[in-house]
């Protein structure tokens, strides 16, 4: 700023001096420096002054110049200004007082300015306060480039109802002087702090059930949006980006739900109010097997074994009609004429209306009606030692009465008719009684004993000499392609086969017959009847898969030999199938099987007189007599058994006479005898007199459901294999008579109450060096211990049991801890099994059926191919979705069970 005065110098009033007219003084003011410039002046006697002084605001300043510079002069509008000249010591007088001003142009500086958000709508600033030279007047508050307040504070809050996402603030400081600093400068992001409202309206779409249910609610209101939302079930936490939510595997019953809404910056809202819904039971309960249990001529007992717990009823049917139901899976069906068999099946239904599989059992009635006592015991003509003839009335039977017992002196013969004739017969003194049975085994009370006395007869001559072996009357008989009988003719109930293929009953000669059938045909026959003679049976080795005579298709199903020295012989792929019976005379028998069969119908039988039998089985060759009896007669007997998949199987009686009889098994083969009845005593293997002997080879096994009786002699026992004693039906199995237990192999029981066991047979097997155990579960099968234990590792998991539609319906494990082991009668340890499987397409879900000891024993997990554990099942009463499974890939299961538990676990992947 530039200032400009004029003013005159007068001559100082203590001095007359005529002073020259004074001339134009010049003030500049620039920035905060003042310049104050004027005329020289001079007297009118042309003196010059010799000086001046200058007086600023009453300060008075010496010059030599008629100039003076002002620098660093404060702000101020309140200046004056006077000057007067010196000459020599005479002062003129003061000019008249002049007024200027010093103004501020110096802006103000702002410091660091710093801005953060205090609730969803309110932003403070805050900043140092600015330095000026001057006083600071204000402070300007710019938002987004406009000014919204202004403020002496160096804080100030700001607050909108609409933020935005950003705010950019500027404070700008204004001194007294109206100057402004340059703007200090903060940007803020916006951060989202206002809540969602609440969830409300919560809701389930559809049926609520324990598989699936599905949640849903209305969306609430946010400033922003809601995001996402935290669901709390039970207690439980789900997380769901949209308004529902899907849930799975739910318990049956109430559940509880909280809903709290997210937006995107996190802020939540209040928990919903709490919403219940109830998840029905759509599970469909599982049943086990259907047992069937005779219990009387017109009674059957049906129960159903394991399954669910939560059933409310069981129905029951016959041939698809309901007959009953119960709430205990036990039920009694009574009629006065049953018939040959009863289809019958049952449905579970639990408490929730869910019906179960239905689950099917067939079951062949057994007769269980006895013969009526047989009458009129008498003796054709007379008594004597070469031929007598014992004859009786016909006992009558609900079915038909099919062979007595006669028991002469504690001896027994068989006989089909009501008449026997007996030779040789020393003489002496004899008692008769005969019992009548009929085709099921049932037998009646003995008759009442008739006595008859034989005395010495005279020598007689020579008989005549028999027809010498190696000379037969040889038979041929032919047949169809087996495969093709196999495909069409197998079942007669449907179709009956062709002529070429259906024979009566073939009769042999009085001499020595051999009867050979054709290979690789089938054929149908309805008996075979050879007389006396060393007579042959030759079925040979056949290249075709099945290779049968049916013996039983319509016909009596017998094969009868007559006295002499017979051979039956059965190769490869060849069999003899639904013999009614098959008998012989005197003589010494051999009955071969290799890689064939020979089996029986429905309680059949095999009865060979009197001679040194043998019946030797080799390869996978099996003698299946199907709940019949086999009897050797008397004589020095054999049965010799090789094989690793060949049996003797379902035998109801073992019957060998007096001699000295030899029982070998080796190389794994396997008898089953399930002696429920025999002829003479109920659930007996009868060895007879003499010196017998019964060996178990290493790797056999020998199932005994029934006494084991040696008769008189000096009898062995050795026990290489499996002996395994089974208390079903009552039964309490003993060896009677045996005078000598040896052997390196494992006597083996299945009890379910060790009170009924026979602890000194037990304590004798194991003094001899047997190995004893228990197998701790009452299963229909019989399994060694080393078989128990094959599956105990996941090298060694066995796959699971697939049925014909590709589901695994029912694969069966047993365990048993070490505690529970240790605690039991001889029981071992099978903690652990591993089962594998397939994963496929058709295979959606798995559930298991666990019977344990104590409750939560048993634990089960599903392995990767590598072994690693990716799932663990606790609850065994749901179904387990595994269809997130890959496909065509190998998963195991773990079955583990507590160290003091037992249990049987059935596992079902559908």
């Amino acid at each position: 700023m530039m200032i400009n005065w004029q003013f005159i110098i007068r001559s100082c009033p203590t001095r007359s001096v005529f002073m020259s007219k004074a001339k134009p003084v010049t003030i500049t003011v620039k920035k905060y420096s003042v310049d104050f410039k004027w005329d020289k002046l001079t007297l009118p006697d042309g003196s010059k002054a010799t000086g001046y002084e200058i007086k600023i605001n009453d300060n008075i300043i010496k010059l030599k110049s008629n100039k003076y510079k002002f620098s660093n002069a404060p702000i101020g509008d309140d200046y004056t200004v006077q000057i007067r000249a010196i000459y020599g010591n005479t002062y003129g007088e003061w000019s008249e007082i002049q007024s200027f001003a010093v103004a501020d142009v110096t802006a103000p500086k702002m410091g660091k300015l710093n801005v953060r958000q205090i609730s969803a709508d309110s932003f403070q600033l805050s900043f140092a306060p600015a330095t000026d030279n001057n006083a600071i007047k204000e402070y300007a508050i710019k938002v987004n480039g406009k000014i919204v307040a202004a403020t002496s504070d160096t804080t100030y809050t700001y607050q909108t109802s609409t933020p935005g996402s950003k705010l950019n603030f500027e404070v700008i400081a204004i001194d007294a002087a109206n100057l402004s600093s340059k703007p200090a400068k903060a940007s803020c992001k916006v951060t989202d702090m206002i809540e969602p409202e609440t969830v409300a309206n919560i809701r389930t779409e559809g049926e609520a059930t324990e598989k699936s249910t599905v949640l849903t609610w209305t969306a609430p209101p946010d400033n922003v949006k809601t995001t996402s939302y935290i669901i709390e079930v039970d207690g439980k936490i789900y997380k769901s980006s949209k308004n529902t939510l899907k849930l799975k595997n739910l318990s049956v019953g109430e559940h509880t739900v909280i809903v709290t809404a997210l937006d995107k910056a996190g802020n939540k809202s209040a928990p919903s109010a709490e919403f219940t819904f109830h998840a029905k039971d759509v599970t469909a309960p599982k049943l086990g097997k259907l047992a069937i249990q005779q219990q009387s001529a017109a009674e059957v007992k049906l129960a159903v074994l394991n399954g669910s717990t939560d059933i409310a009823k069981y129905d029951f049917y016959l041939d698809g009609k309901l007959i009953g139901s119960s709430d205990d899976g036990v039920f009694i069906y009574q009629n006065d004429q049953l018939p040959a068999s009863l289809n019958f099946s049952v449905i579970a239904v639990d408490e929730a209306g869910n019906s179960s599989k239905t689950v099917k059992s067939k079951f062949k009635v057994q007769d269980m009606t006895n013969p009526a006592q047989v009458t009129g015991l008498r003796i054709d003509g007379t008594p004597n030692g070469k031929s007598t003839t014992i004859s009786w009335n016909s006992a009558s039977d609900n079915v038909k009465t099919t062979v007595y017992i006669v028991t002469v002196n504690g001896k027994t013969y068989k006989s089909a008719k009501t008449s026997l004739t007996i030779k040789n017969l020393a003489a002496g003194d004899y008692t008769v009684t005969v019992k009548a049975y009929d085709k099921a085994g049932n037998y009646s009370t003995s008759s009442e004993a008739l006595e008859f006395q034989i005395t010495a007869a005279a020598p007689q001559p020579p008989s005549p000499p028999k027809p010498q072996p190696g000379k037969y009357n040889e038979i041929t008989i032919g047949g169809i392609d087996s495969n093709k009988y196999e495909d069409i003719y197998e079942d007669p109930q449907y179709h009956t086969p062709p002529a070429s293929a259906k024979f009566g009953v073939i009769n042999g000669t009085a001499g020595n017959d051999k009867i050979i059938f054709s290979v690789n045909q089938s054929r149908s026959i309805d008996g075979l009847v050879l007389g006396s003679g060393d007579d042959q049976i030759i079925f040979n080795d056949s290249s075709s898969n099945r290779y049968e005579c049916l013996a039983n298709f319509g016909g009596n199903g017998k094969i009868e030999l007559g006295d002499g020295n017979n051979y039956i012989f059965i190769g490869n792929n060849s069999y003899i199938v639904d013999f009614a019976s098959l008998t012989s005379g005197n003589g010494n028998n051999t009955i071969e099987i290799t890689n064939g069969g020979l089996n029986a119908a429905y309680s059949g039988s095999i009865v060979l007189g009197s001679g040194d039998d043998t019946i030797n089985i080799s390869g996978n060759g099996e003698l299946e007599m199907n709940g019949g009896t086999l009897n050797l007669g008397s004589g020095n007997n054999k049965i010799i058994a090789s094989g690793k998949h060949g049996e003797i199987d379902n035998v109801s009686s073992l019957i060998c006479g007096d001699g000295n009889d030899v029982i070998e098994l080796s190389d794994g083969f396997e008898l089953e005898l399930e002696l429920f009845s025999s002829w003479g005593e109920a659930g007996e293997f009868i060895t007879g007199g003499g010196n017998d002997t019964v060996k178990i080879g290493k790797g056999s096994e020998v199932a005994l459901c029934g006494n084991l009786d040696f008769g008189n002699g000096n009898d062995k026992l050795t026990v290489d294999g499996t002996l395994i004693l089974s208390y079903f039906y009552g039964l309490k199995p003993d060896i009677l008579n045996l005078e000598e237990i040896s052997g390196s192999g494992t006597v083996a029981f299945r009890c379910n109450d060790t009170a009924e066991l026979n602890l000194s047979l037990l304590e004798r097997f194991r003094k001899a060096g047997l190995k004893i155990v228990n197998l701790q579960n009452d299963s229909d099968g019989f399994a060694s211990p080393e078989e128990e234990l094959s599956d105990n590792k996941l090298s060694s998991a066995p796959w699971a049991k697939v049925d014909s539609d590709g589901e695994i319906d029912e694969h069966e494990l047993w365990l048993c801890g070490q505690e529970c082991a240790n605690n039991s009668l001889y029981g071992f340890a099978d903690p652990v099994d591993y089962v594998k499987f397939t994963k496929n397409s058709q295979l959606k879900d798995m559930s298991f059926d666990v019977d344990g000891s104590t409750e939560n024993c048993v634990t089960i997990e599903l392995l990767n191919a590598q072994g690693s554990v990716i799932r663990t099942y606790n609850d065994f009463y749901c179904e387990y979705d595994i269809s997130d499974l890959k496909n065509n890939s190998t998963y195991y299961l773990k079955v583990s069970c507590a160290s003091n538990a037992y249990a049987n676990v059935a596992i079902y992947i559908d």
